[in-house]
């Protein structure tokens, strides 16, 4: 089987798995027309400053310029700073985030 080293993963070695985890080259997936979940969120410095907005916008920017089939993408918000912690955003914050992400 080709592609068996890391980062070289191909896709019908991906599809075979059910998890995969950071075996597969970031881009593999959605150049082989597979979904992907694109998970972005700040971290706490970020929070802190009100930048979660901006940092939100950036990050889905950077793949949704791309040429990439964008019904195979999944946005998933996961901020950095709660991953972990036992911290959890408030509704008003979650209410906020995916208004802006949709």
């Amino acid at each position: 089987m080709e592609g068996i080293f890391t980062p070289e993963t191909n896709a019908a070695l991906a599809t075979a798995c059910e998890d995969v985890g950071p075996v597969i080259n970031r881009n593999t997936p959605i150049k082989n027309n597979l979904k992907v979940v694109f998970c972005i969120g700040e971290n706490k410095t970020e929070k802190k400053n009100k930048k979660t907005l901006n940092v939100l916008k950036s990050q889905l920017t950077k793949v949704l310029e791309k040429k990439f089939n964008k019904n195979n993408i999944i946005v998933a918000y996961e901020p950095i700073w709660s991953i972990g912690t036992g911290k959890i955003p408030t509704t008003h914050e979650l209410k906020k985030t995916t208004i802006h992400i949709k």
